[in-house]
């Protein structure tokens, strides 16, 4: 019950608390529950004194005004005692705490005149008695504490206005004692003391609504952010035990970036406007970041303004909506590489049967012009028909990488040492003399279980485009290492063959970098930018990543990740 106690310290009195229960009402109960006629309450009066008497009158509506004034103070949240203005009119003249002294006065007061009315001066005694009855219900419920009113001056006794003194018991006078007996103060005691019971329970089930609620609840002082106050919820939450939350503010659970938007709400919230839905970045003890959707507001808690913020974890509703925007963007990316295929496969069809007879007749005239004068007699005839052929075999290479991507790709795995496969495709590949090939080769690695001839082509096309980029020379560092995933040991399913191509070549542009493995995406003259996206679906379809990181004018690095054993079926691939 730490908040309950909080109030209750902080206020001194646990009838504070009832605030938390009260209403915006201004009204009295007076005028609520009572919506009095002048004549109907001077005929009551009348009735009343004529069956029962005028001291069990005076004591019926002392008990009346005495509930009424208990319960604009406890159920209404009233701070201040009001009555209705056909009662009359009601005014404090001051109050001294330190001595539990109070005086009201009520000009027109509608009890005073009303008596009047029906019966016949001389009056000895004052008649005031349901206002004096509310006045000490609502004091004495406000502070906790029995202060009795009376009516020392009333215009029923041709007085110039009805004022009421309230005090404690101790400090009246013997000529007001006899009184006491209107408020039946056994039972007034009695009431309060159920008052008391009933606010303590009131008190009780608040906070046990705070406290085992699910929803995590924050109270925060709006001057300066500090918590006041968390649920279980809010410390199971943030990883905060209590002691430690209210030792924090709201800017020690943000990041940096989100400390202007923090002092942006408490501005907000100071001119009583409320938050709703905001979604914002929550920093747990341990580090972690939560997305949460919270909802402020101002309340009043014992007296203070305080901030009452709500909050909800929607870091997995984030994600769910990443991920399926990410699938949506899978599935257009996929229905475009469908079209291109389709495409590069019809081109490629097209192309093909024209570039054989090309190649046939290039064939037919190199061995019809073979020992012919007409080659001696102009040599560049010869460099021509080179040219022709290998333009045609460009043409061909293209039409090969077309039919490739167009294809769904199918892989025959078998054990295959990755060290030996890199070997053999550097010597393969004709290296310029300005560049240097090292190995940084992990000699220990075991053999891992891929189609060699499809990441023989990767391997290829990504020295290839190293080689490319250093025209004027440089280094092309190959390096092979063996990685455990997660926390897999050695031989196990979590183990990752890593192999990386460094060079020291112009650099990829920072902008191109996202599109480079996408088909069609090229920076060379001559390309037709599916090398990368082929290799990239190829190092997919064995389980594994490619990834690039490069700095303009410093190199660029390619590093492919494969697993000893590739999946067998797709959904072993996607886990």
């Amino acid at each position: 019950m730490r908040l309950a106690s909080k109030i209750s310290s902080r206020s001194g009195s646990d009838f504070e608390f009832e605030i938390l229960c009260g209403s915006d009402e201004n009204k009295s109960n007076l005028a609520t529950d009572m919506v009095w006629e002048r004549d109907a309450l001077g005929r009551l009066r009348r009735e009343l004194v004529w069956t029962i008497g005028e001291d069990r009158m005076h004591s019926m509506m002392s008990r009346l005004g005495f509930s009424s004034g208990q319960s604009d103070w406890i159920k209404k949240g009233m701070t201040n005692p009001s009555i209705p203005k056909n009662l009359g009119n009601l005014k404090g003249l001051g109050s001294t705490v330190d001595q539990y002294e109070f005086i009201y006065e009520v000009t027109n007061s509608c009890e005073a005149l009303e008596h009047t009315r029906f019966f016949q001066p001389p009056i000895e005694l004052p008649q005031c008695w349901l206002l004096a009855g509310y006045l000490t219900g609502f004091i004495s419920a406000k502070l906790n504490k029995s202060i009795y009113f009376f009516e020392v001056q009333c215009v029923a006794r041709q007085d110039s206005c009805c004022r009421f003194i309230g005090k404690e018991r101790e400090t009246w006078g013997q000529d007001q004692r006899r009184n006491f007996r209107m408020y039946q103060e056994d039972n007034l005691r009695m009431e309060l003391e159920e008052t008391k019971e009933q606010l303590k329970l009131t008190k009780d089930r608040y906070q046990n609504l705070f406290e085992q609620s699910s929803v995590p609840i924050f109270i925060i002082d709006p001057e300066t952010g500090r918590h006041l106050d968390g649920n279980l919820s809010a410390e199971e939450l943030t990883g905060y035990s209590h002691e430690e939350l209210l030792a924090r503010n709201m800017f020690d659970l943000r990041p940096t970036e989100e400390h202007s938007t923090i002092a942006h709400n408490l501005k907000i919230l100071s001119s009583d406007e409320s938050i709703k839905n905001q979604e914002m970045v929550l920093l747990k003890k341990d580090g972690t970041h939560l997305i949460v959707s919270q909802s402020s507001k101002i309340l009043f808690l014992g007296g203070q303004k305080v901030i009452q913020t709500i909050m909800r974890d929607i870091t997995d509703l984030k994600e769910s909506e990443q991920k399926e925007r990410d699938l949506h963007k899978q599935l257009l990316r996929s229905e475009r590489l469908s079209g291109i295929g389709r495409l590069a496969a019809s081109v490629a069809h097209e192309l093909k049967n024209p570039l054989g007879a090309i190649r046939n007749a290039i064939y037919y005239i190199r061995e019809a012009l073979r020992g012919s004068q007409i080659v001696e007699s102009d040599p560049q005839l010869k460099n021509i028909i080179q040219l022709v052929e290998d333009e045609v075999d460009g043409s061909v290479k293209i039409i090969g990488e077309l039919l490739d991507f167009s294809r769904v790709i199918e892989i025959l795995p078998r054990p295959t040492q990755i060290n030996d496969l890199l070997e053999k495709v550097s010597s393969s590949i004709t290296i310029p003399e300005n560049i240097e090939v090292k190995f940084d080769l992990d000699m220990t690695l075991p053999s891992a279980n891929v189609d060699q001839d499809r990441i023989k082509q990767v391997f290829i096309n990504v020295i290839n485009n190293a080689v490319q980029s250093m025209e004027k020379g440089g280094t092309l560092i190959v390096k092979t290492r063996l990685e455990i995933q997660g926390t897999g040991q050695k031989g196990a399913k979590g183990e990752l063959v890593t192999v990386s191509f460094e060079d020291t070549g112009t650099g990829i542009d920072s902008l191109h970098l996202k599109k480079i493995f996408e088909p069609l995406f090229t920076t060379k003259a001559r390309g037709t930018g599916l090398g990368l996206a082929i290799s990239n679906n190829i190092i997919q379809k064995h389980g594994g990543v490619i990834h690039v990181t490069s700095k303009k004018g410093r190199g660029t690095c390619f590093t492919i990740q494969l697993p000893l054993n590739p999946p067998k079926s797709k959904e072993e691939m996607e886990s």
